[in-house]
């Protein structure tokens, strides 16, 4: 029998609370699924039903957040609900900095939690949905040809048909041609459809290609730069992440966007790896703009800009999907190293330090 509902994993030593998350989420219409042990957790294969994790934090053995971590590597999708009888700040700001939805203490309002699973259910409902539309964007890429792929690289670069032709060493009308084959196979209904499906199948250009314009997206070594979005609303600061960035081989900096709207728009047109966001812009606030890009695309690496230490700030932003929080203030080596840490992890937030 195959099972569609939603699970929720719950892993606790506790069998009383294991018994009472299980009435409870049973009783809301989910599948429960019980675990004495992180070691036991580890067994189970992920489901291709949305899911999320209730987890206690402290266990015998593999603990919740050593567990945090190991998932963070195997299953970064994953969304965690942090449970503990003895909650500390240390525990709760290193849970959400990696990317908890919440953390509660025992005994916890039942309301606050089941709002915590909707929310966690949601969100790997979306992730699924998103796997799925992009296997189905690989299988047409995969009727491509080799030259129908180097063509639809640049075409979405936003080069006319003719310089496409001088890229690639053949005629207007030939790339016209494989344009149109392009489209048709891709089922793409316009050019700006076919930008937002390569943003999607995360493609880059060809490599050895004459065009100063387009190497400049790949660097050092083969390896594709990591691509940048900044979307800040401070000259000076916009300025100086410019200038910084600029230096660095393995970055690249391809859109700024002074506000919350047009940085939206960028974002779905571009499709960065990274997104660094200004907390308080003039249109909108950052938190508002965070949950619009992640509604675009639920994987998406944002880093929080601001001005503010405060701890109850940085939770609520990691708590809403934020990967990373680098304060303004912090040294030219602090923000690149936060760039790199979040870009290695594959699309996952950064572990604590």
């Amino acid at each position: 029998m195959t099972h569609t509902k939603p699970i929720v994993f719950v892993v606790d030593d506790d069998v009383s609370v294991r018994e009472s998350l299980e009435l409870l989420i049973d009783n809301e219409g989910w599948r429960a699924e019980l675990f004495v042990s992180a070691q036991a957790f580890l067994q189970r294969k992920r489901p291709e039903v949305p899911h999320c994790l209730i987890l206690d934090i402290s266990m015998p053995g593999l603990n919740g957040l050593e567990l945090q971590r190991q998932l963070a590597g195997e299953r970064p999708e994953m969304p965690i609900i942090f449970i503990t009888g003895h909650g500390d700040i240390p525990s709760s700001v290193q849970a959400m900095k990696a990317g908890a939805i919440e953390f509660l203490t025992k005994p916890f309002n039942h309301q606050v939690l089941l709002t915590a699973i909707h929310t966690s259910i949601g969100r790997s409902g979306a992730l699924l949905q998103r796997e799925t539309e992009v296997l189905e964007l690989r299988r047409r890429y995969g009727q491509l040809t080799a030259r129908e792929r180097d063509v639809m690289s640049l075409v979405v670069t936003g080069l006319p048909n003719k310089q496409v032709g001088g890229e690639l060493g053949i005629s207007e009308i030939t790339v016209k041609a494989h344009r149109g084959s392009v489209m048709r196979k891709m089922d793409a209904g316009s050019l700006a459809d076919l930008v937002k499906m390569s943003g999607r199948l995360r493609m880059k250009a060809p490599r050895n290609l004459s065009g100063s314009s387009l190497g400049s997206s790949l660097a050092v070594d083969g390896r594709a730069a990591t691509t940048i979005l900044s979307i800040e609303d401070h000259p000076i600061f916009r300025d100086g992440l410019s200038m910084i960035l600029s230096s660095q081989k393995d970055l690249q900096l391809i859109g700024q966007a002074p506000t919350a709207r047009d940085g939206v728009n960028k974002f779905e047109k571009l499709r960065p790896d990274i997104v660094l966001l200004d907390l308080s812009l003039p249109d909108a606030n950052g938190l508002e703009v965070l949950r619009n890009l992640l509604a675009v695309a639920p994987r998406a690496r944002v880093i929080i800009l601001t001005t503010s230490d405060s701890t109850s700030e940085m939770q609520t932003a990691m708590k809403a999907g934020a990967s990373a929080y680098i304060l303004k203030s912090m040294p030219r080596e602090k923000i690149l190293g936060t760039i790199r840490d979040v870009h290695r992890r594959t699309e996952i937030p950064p572990r604590s330090n």
